[in-house]
């Protein structure tokens, strides 16, 4: 019970982590494929990375 509890305060502390860890990758990939601002800001807005 207490380690189902401890890793779902983990999971709640890691999602912010991936969140931004994502959101950097999507900037790095946009970087490659040369992508205007506004077709990167919209991989961010609809959050197309998928999440695992």
């Amino acid at each position: 019970m207490a380690r189902n509890k401890l890793l779902g305060s983990a999971r709640e502390l890691s999602d912010p982590v991936m969140e931004k860890y994502y959101r950097q990758k999507q900037i790095e990939v946009a970087g490659r494929m040369d992508c205007d601002p506004s077709t990167l800001s919209r991989f961010v807005a609809n959050n197309e990375m998928v999440k695992h």
